[in-house]
């Protein structure tokens, strides 16, 4: 499967949900055992910001004979950089196979890298089931490393937590052209049918077409004049 990724990040992607795994592993395996040493809540900290260790561990990996390799808990054997990164990829596989399944047909990236976007109120869970505050969840492709940002933080699996505000593409030849979509919708009121409008098209990859035009916008029907008048 690896052989052949394409390295895509597609929420369809079973090379993307091996590789997170084997890099979420590999985390553990270079750097819990020594920072426990110093403190139970120090590899937390490390991870809290993704992008240091990510760029460290390039450098472990390559360096080969790192200190940061041998494993501390295992006295009498000294690991190498095969050993952990075999012990990662076999704990990688493992915890696909419980979590996803042990056919690697069925395995994506999207089926444990999913995007919700939460509403106060939806922590309750009781308050989100009537009246739907949460947005999602939504299967995602992307991650910390991608122009697709689909950031997730390690402590809490691969949870999307990190993406685009916004997404708009603009044609200066053409303004009535321009492409813009938000990640939900316009309105903040969980009643509204713009409250959640664009959550499909953004996740889906689409866009909505923004007007310039003064006069496409009113003679069109399908928009609405809204005026704003003084108290």
């Amino acid at each position: 499967i690896l052989n052949d990724w394409d390295y895509i990040e597609d929420k369809e992607s079973a090379a993307a949900l091996i590789f997170h795994t084997v890099l979420d592993e590999l985390l553990h395996n270079i750097y819990e055992d020594e920072l426990a040493m110093i403190d139970d809540k120090a590899f937390d900290a490390l991870v809290h910001f993704s992008m240091l260790p990510y760029r460290n561990i390039h450098w472990v990996l390559a360096e080969g004979q790192s200190s940061w390799v041998d494993d501390v808990t295992t006295p009498d054997h000294i690991e190498t950089r095969t050993d952990i990164v075999s012990k990662s990829f076999s704990n990688a596989v493992k915890r696909i196979e419980l979590g996803v399944g042990i056919n690697p047909a069925v395995w994506s990236w999207g089926s444990v890298h999913t995007l919700t976007h939460p509403h106060p109120l939806g922590k309750i869970n009781i308050l989100d089931k009537l009246f739907g505050f949460n947005v999602g969840s939504f299967k995602t492709g992307g991650s910390t490393m991608t122009v697709n940002k689909g950031e997730y933080e390690v402590l809490k699996e691969f949870d999307q937590s990190v993406g685009a505000s916004f997404r708009r593409i603009v044609d200066l030849k053409n303004m009535n052209n321009t492409q813009f979509v938000i990640p939900t919708g316009q309105s903040g009121q969980p009643n509204s049918p713009h409250y959640d409008d664009q959550a499909a098209l953004y996740n889906a990859g689409k866009y909505r077409t923004t007007r310039f035009d003064e006069d496409y916008i009113r003679n069109n029907k399908q928009f609405r004049h809204l005026v704003l008048l003084p108290d």
